[in-house]
């Protein structure tokens, strides 16, 4: 460890320290900000040295920048100051109250946010510096969005006295500190910090513009002190419910929702375009690098790391190679862009997980990288239809269905492609379109395209929503859902191994391909009940219960219901028939075809059938399992309307 912290002027408070004090605030007016920076205490750690000021620990660089900003930065009465110390949530408060006050302005198919990075619409006060995303701060009209870090009492002064509005965001310090730490290792070069280190020199009150409590402090006082001038938010409060705050700082800001924008779903729209989704999923995370001060700019590439995965908790797994049961995999922790995704962490930093082979390992990374690759590229048409559904949750059943569905007016039932083609085929996943044998180019599809995803909600491409494209989605039973995950897992893999122990802990952290389950689910559930004409969610036992029914329901949902004739023929139950689990496994090419997901990784056409029972989880579960599990589900999906 470094040397310990020299104590500040201001620190002291005998008499003759007085004197001392005041010949400091005189030098602080009178040097250049360079000399009096460097005259200041410093102490190594961190990526570099931090200076002592005001009982506030900054790199030197950016303490003379605040020294300038201190006398040369002039407040207007209706400036909007976003206040924060680092890796609080910064980046997602700007794009919060960016959308909130310019929504008369700009509309949520063509905002700004979906080509510009939030650090580049809302500037900090003391980071103007130069580059190719310049802002000059005192050319901006009334009223200005403007950001900070500075603690409060170091704000120009007239910033209180011209009553501007304060938004200060802060954040439970343990998850502050390692998402502080990953942003110091992962974007400053030669950067090196361990969790003891950064934990040591964190407790002390020593961290960039720390200590932590006291600038907390400040604003907290201030907004009991201001109410109407300060407002004191909690990142955990955001997270737990963002349409309340998006609600909360439109009126604070001075621009309330109205009772139109109520009804009209705007807050939704607006916690949705700000969310941590929708944000890492466009194009401009990948390329241009917010640059800082003096010429500094984030290690290529690095816009997303301003994007860092924001969930409550962090600390508990700060470490994945420290924190053997911690979640890996997740999008945003140390994303480098769709070319470089094998930079990505598995569970563990240096080894797959116990029981996960190399050709999972390469096929989930593959995975990602077609996500992002398809977020930047592929073009939603408003006529498109998405199936979408989780592995192992009917897939393959709802393709047969809704491709007969959709084709009876060109194929009869003796000779239809479901004889010699197998669904995978027939209807392409959007984000593996593969190569070689069953490749097909889906961007020569004719109209209407049926497509499948095993994608999230908020990780389809952002046209889709806005252009109204139809989507179909089909959840599972969660128990049945891992049980044939496994089975497909190690059927499908050579070389994997799990055990139902492993898989069942896993699955329940969360841990599993596109999940966490719950969190898949809800998204597509919540917007199904938001926009049910765009988005109709089904349950695989539904279908198992009345397959007819479900035919007519989905032709409907589709916009080509049966007519009387069809009915009175039976078509609905001779498509149950063509697309049944007899009849489609009894077909040569069911048995003996192969299907290519790309990567290299090639599969057998009879690994994606098997039984689909329902409740077949009782003979490869013990029931405490399966009682665990739905404790779990419910808990998670509780208040939704949601149940299994």
């Amino acid at each position: 460890m470094s040397a310990q912290p020299a104590i500040a002027p201001s620190m002291i408070s005998d008499p003759e320290s007085a004197s001392t004090e005041s010949s400091t605030i005189q030098e602080e007016d009178v040097l250049p900000p360079k000399d009096f920076v460097a005259a200041l205490p410093v102490r190594e750690g961190w990526s570099g040295s931090l200076v002592q000021y005001k009982n506030y620990w900054f790199r030197p660089r950016l303490l003379e920048r605040i020294l300038l900003v201190k006398q040369a930065f002039v407040p207007r009465a209706d400036d909007i100051i976003l206040a924060t110390q680092p890796k609080c949530g910064t980046t997602w408060l700007k794009a919060l109250a960016f959308t909130i006050t310019n929504r008369s302005r700009y509309g949520f198919s063509d905002h700004p946010l979906l080509t510009r990075h939030p650090q580049h619409v809302v500037p900090f006060i003391e980071i103007p510096v130069a580059g190719p995303n310049h802002t000059d701060i005192h050319t901006l009209p009334s009223p200005r969005l403007l950001a900070t870090h500075m603690p409060m009492s170091l704000l120009p002064p007239d910033t209180r006295s011209v009553g501007c509005r304060v938004v200060y965001l802060c954040r439970d310090p343990k998850d502050a500190l390692v998402s502080r730490l990953h942003f110091e290792n992962k974007v400053l070069q030669g950067t090196n910090l361990s969790m003891d280190s950064a934990f040591s020199m964190f407790c002390q009150g020593f961290s960039p513009y720390g200590p932590f409590w006291d600038h907390c402090l400040e604003y907290w006082r201030e907004s009991v002190a201001r109410p109407d001038n300060v407002l004191f938010l909690k990142y955990e409060e955001i997270k737990s419910d963002p349409v309340h705050a998006v609600r909360k700082l439109a009126k604070f800001l001075g621009v309330p929702l109205t009772k139109d924008e109520e009804s009209s779903g705007v807050a939704q729209e607006v916690v949705r375009l700000c969310s941590f989704e929708m944000l890492t999923s466009l194009q401009i995370r990948w390329s241009p690098h917010p640059y800082l001060t003096h010429c500094v700019h984030l290690s290529p590439p690095t816009s997303q790391y301003c994007s860092r995965n924001y969930w409550i908790g962090l600390v508990r797994r700060a470490a994945a190679t420290t924190i053997p049961q911690a979640p890996a995999f997740q999008v945003g922790m140390e994303l480098n862009g769709p070319s470089r995704i094998l930079c990505m962490p598995l569970v563990h930093a240096r080894s797959p997980p116990v029981g996960v082979s190399c050709g999972q390992e390469k096929a989930m990374r593959g995975h990602l990288e077609r996500i992002l690759l398809v977020n930047q590229a592929f073009v939603p048409r408003a006529d498109n239809i998405i199936l979408a559904t989780q592995p192992k949750c009917g897939t393959t059943w709802l393709k047969a269905l809704a491709f007969t569905i959709s084709n009876r007016s060109r194929y009869s039932f003796r000779d239809h492609p479901l004889l010699t083609h197998h669904p995978q085929h027939l209807v392409p996943f959007i984000q593996i379109p593969g190569a070689g044998t069953g490749h097909i180019d889906i961007d020569s599809f004719g109209f209407p395209r049926l497509l499948a995803t095993h994608t999230p909600m908020s990780l389809l491409p952002p046209g889709m929503r806005s252009l109204g494209c139809r989507v179909v989605y089909l959840c599972r039973d969660p128990k049945d859902a891992l049980v044939s995950r496994l089975h497909f897992e190690n059927k499908g893999f050579p070389g994997t191994d799990l055990s139902m122990d492993r898989s069942f802990s896993m699955f329940c952290k969360g841990f599993s391909p596109c999940g966490p389950f719950w969190n898949h689910c809800l998204e597509y559930w919540r917007e199904s009940m938001a926009r049910p004409d765009s988005v109709l969610f089904l349950k695989y036992e539904e279908i198992k219960s009345d397959p007819a029914q479900v035919v007519r329901k989905l032709a409907k949902f589709l916009g080509i219901p049966l007519t009387e004739e069809e009915e009175r023929s039976g078509v609905a139950q001779e498509v149950v028939r063509l697309c049944s689990f007899e009849a489609l496994t009894s077909l040569q090419v069911n048995q003996v075809g192969r299907v290519h997901l790309g990567h290299n990784i090639v599969m057998s056409n009879s690994v994606f059938y098997r039984k689909g029972e329902v409740g077949d989880w009782v003979n490869h579960m013990s029931q405490e399992m399966g009682e665990e599990l739905d404790r779990i589900v419910q808990h998670e999906l509780e208040g939704s309307g949601l149940v299994f």
